[in-house]
């Protein structure tokens, strides 16, 4: 009988010093980071695509990736990636990253969406992209001075 109670200490004893250690562990750290989450592209054509570029650092000692940005239109704009499929950060190094926005009309557009980064786990992080489409081919209207 005593022998289970020696084994059932030990036991306890192992679990609570496993324990102690898990929880002395520094918890992991973020390292990928948007620079330039929010854009603002002013008057741009309504008939052309516009390339954004979001700066992405990765301060980690270890790659990451960018996994996934939707393309898709609402009723303002349609915007896609540029770059097809994840794309790796080196350790200690940015990446641009390419999103082509078209408007749909000559009016204010706005895109809000998310980025997911692959940083302790798949994480989304949200981007904005704003602006106005304008008609090229409608002259402007210009006071004349009398």
């Amino acid at each position: 009988m005593t022998w289970i109670i020696r084994i059932l200490t030990a036991a306890s004893l192992g679990t609570l010093l496993a324990a102690g250690w898990f929880l002395a562990q520094p918890a992991p750290t973020r390292t990928l980071e948007i620079l330039n989450p929010h854009i603002e592209l002013g008057e741009v054509p309504s008939d052309q695509p516009q390339l954004v570029v979001f700066r992405i650092r990765n301060s980690g000692s270890a790659p990451k990736r960018v996994v996934n940005f939707p393309s898709t239109c609402n009723f303002t704009c349609c915007y896609r990636s540029v770059l097809d499929g994840p794309q790796i950060i080196p350790p200690h190094s940015e990446l641009e990253y390419v999103v082509e926005v078209k408007p749909r009309g000559a009016n204010p557009f706005q895109v809000d969406t998310l980025l997911v980064l692959e940083d302790i786990g798949t994480r989304p992080e949200h981007v904005h992209i704003e602006g106005i489409g304008i008609d090229p081919n409608k002259p402007f209207d210009i006071p004349l001075k009398p």
